[in-house]
Order: structure tokens, then sequence, then C-alpha cells
């Protein structure tokens, strides 16, 4: 018995016009993906098959107005989209109900998502997704449903972003959040660039990575004039410490160049919170803690101390000697005589202060002087 044939008989033109239908494994995220903004968003040619059915069924239920509006058509408006628990029955039919645990934690801050369902196709892992949340800030907690929680997601992509925008002189703290005025500051680079009508987005694929902003390479994986495709290395350099930023400055500071205290090691500290100095990166990547802590790959906060450079002589008074206060100017009175001060600080029981010229060697409590006395 012969096998089965196909027997194909040509030279007959064909023509044909088709429709191709909207990919599922598309679909499914780019729906997910619409709940990340609260303007309205429409899809076109998505596939209504039962997995992007019971998708559109957890949407409903998260407070978003989703609706078919043509045959393959959807129409998404997430502006009340709400942290509720996911619907067990309708999580256990898709695997893509974990789809909504990000724009739920971007949106809401919390999620509690139950196990995702789906075909039974081998071993589909999903803690990779918990760990990406982890490394974005999030907490994450696990009993009969995945709990997760985050006060704001954090990157440390979009945090290197923000240190070298802060470097082209534009706004802004490295938060590791995108927050409106990093896509300010990302816009203005990109129209300089050269963009026409740049969106505040920053596609991946025109960004190269590099440790500082001058490097020499250990080594070169491209030839001179090949593209370089998205998350491609094109070259490696030696491991360094090209610098320490200070995620969060101290506010309404006393004016006055300042020093960091970090690991054993003190270097100058510059006005954006960020410390270059050869000699300072040298003695804290040199030391023993730094190396451990490099090793260890934690992504922990490090304290730092941050001092002026020059201490400024201070008059310790008793709070109650402080009158008329607006900001941090004040004044103190002795012998019936007002003099203005500058608040420095305060400790238990006592406020510092500067003033200009000589002090008096005591001040008088409970005076009954306005600010207007220290002309």
């Amino acid at each position: 018995m012969s096998a089965p044939q196909f027997i194909v008989e040509g030279s007959q033109p064909l023509a044909v016009a088709i429709h191709p239908s909207g990919n599922k494994n598309a679909a499914l995220p780019i729906i997910a993906a619409a709940l990340l903004t609260e303007h309205p968003v429409t899809l076109e040619n998505v596939p209504r098959i039962r997995d992007v059915e019971t998708l559109v069924q957890l949407v409903r239920s998260l407070g978003v107005r989703i609706d078919w509006t043509g045959r393959n058509a959807l129409s998404i408006e997430a502006r009340d989209l709400r942290a509720s628990e996911l619907d067990p029955r309708l999580s256990a039919r898709i695997r893509a109900s974990i789809l909504l645990a990000a724009p739920l934690l971007a949106r809401c801050g919390e999620v509690t998502l139950p196990p995702p369902g789906g075909d039974v196709i081998g071993r589909r892992r999903v803690d990779t997704h918990f760990l990406a949340f982890e490394q974005l800030g999030a907490t994450f907690a696990l009993d009969t449903a995945y709990h997760i929680r985050s006060t704001g997601l954090r990157g440390a992509d979009v945090r290197a972003l923000q240190v070298e925008l802060r470097r082209l002189k534009h706004h802004g703290r490295p938060t590791g959040r995108y927050d409106r005025r990093t896509a300010t500051a990302v816009r203005k680079v990109r129209a300089a660039a050269g963009t026409v009508r740049p969106d505040g987005t920053l596609p991946l694929a025109q960004v190269l990575w590099l440790p500082a902003p001058a490097v020499t390479p250990d080594a070169c994986k491209l030839v001179p004039g090949t593209f370089v495709s998205a998350g491609g290395v094109f070259a490696t350099s030696a491991p360094r410490l090209t610098s320490v930023t200070v995620d969060a400055m101290p506010q309404r500071t006393v004016r006055g160049a300042r020093v960091i205290k970090l690991m054993g090691a003190t270097g100058p500290l510059g006005d954006d919170g960020t410390a270059t100095d050869a000699a300072f990166r040298a003695k804290v990547a040199g030391g023993q803690e730094y190396r451990l802590f490099a090793q260890s790959g934690s992504t922990d906060e490090i304290t730092a101390v941050i001092r002026l450079r020059h201490p400024v002589p201070t008059l310790k008074v008793p709070p109650g000697a402080v009158f008329g206060v607006r900001d941090d100017r004040g004044c103190v009175a002795s012998a019936g005589r007002a003099y203005p001060v500058r608040i420095m600080g305060s400790r238990l029981g006592a406020t510092l202060v500067t003033m200009d010229g000589a002090a008096p060697s005591s001040v008088d409590l409970g005076t009954a002087a306005d600010h207007s006395a220290c002309g």
C-alpha cells in the first residue's frame, strides 16, 4: 500500500485576498497593557475566542469599561480601575490572568492574584514575574493567592537614565520612576536629536547603555559599521565604580559645598548629589566593604553621611528665645535689643542659629518683641 500523497498540478495562476486574523498571544498582553492608562484605547483585529473573552470578563470585574464595538474591535477605558481581587474561577481558565498583575500594581499599588490556569503543557513557571516585581521594589507574599504590593515601582535602568539626564543639565532626581519630569527631559533630548514630535517615550532599540560618560572598552564585540540589535552587547569594559549618586538629597539645608562619607571614604559631593572624584571612588572601590557588597549582587540602598565641607560656627540658644520665625529667619533679643538670626538646625532642648557681627553674651526668654523689631 503506497503512502498518502498530495498531487499538485501547476501552471494555473492563483489570486486570492485574505484578511489574517489577529494573534491571541499578541492580543492578550495588549489588552492588559491598555489598563496602564486612564485614557480610552481602541483595539482592532482582536480574535474573539474563549481566552480573549475570559480576559475581557476579568478586566470588566476591575471596574474597567470594556466593550466589543465591532466583530473584532474592543474599546477599553480604565479610568476607574480598582484593585479588586480577581475572580478565581475566571483566573483558573487562562494563563494570561497573570498579565493583569503589572498594570494593577503600577496603577493601584497592590494586586491579589489567584493562581492562573490554562493548558497543562509541561512546566510553566510564573515566578519570573514576581522576581521582576521584587527587582522593581515590590513585596510579594503567597498563601492561597499571590499578594503583591508596592509604594512605587523603581527600576535601575530608569535611575541610570535619570542620572544621565541630570548630567545633561535636565531637572529631576534619580528616583528610578519614569515620571512626568523624566518624560519631559526625554522629549527635549529626542527633539534636539531631530525626532519629529517626540512623545516622551524612549525606544529601547535606540539606547546604548554605557557605564560612564567616557569608557575605554576591554573588547569590542562588533566590527565598525555593524548595526546593534536591541539587547545586544557591542563592547565590554572592566567592572569599576564610576560614580556615587545620592537618591534623596536633604531639602532646605544650609548652602555650601558638601562632602559625602561612604564605606570609610570621604570625598566631594556635587550640588546634584553625585560624587565622581577619582580618588574618592578609588578608595571606596578598594575597600573590603564595597567588594563584599558588589559580589553579593545586592540592590539594597547604602547609607552615607553628608556634611558641609567647611563647618559653620553656630550659637546654641533655648528654643523659647527665638521669635518672629519666617522660613529659616528669626530673631533673638538680649537686654531689650533684637538681633536677626538664621536658624541652622535644632537639637534636643536647643536651637542652632548664626548671626552677623558680635553675638550677645545672653539672650532673653519669652520676649514680646515682634519680627519688625529685627530691623
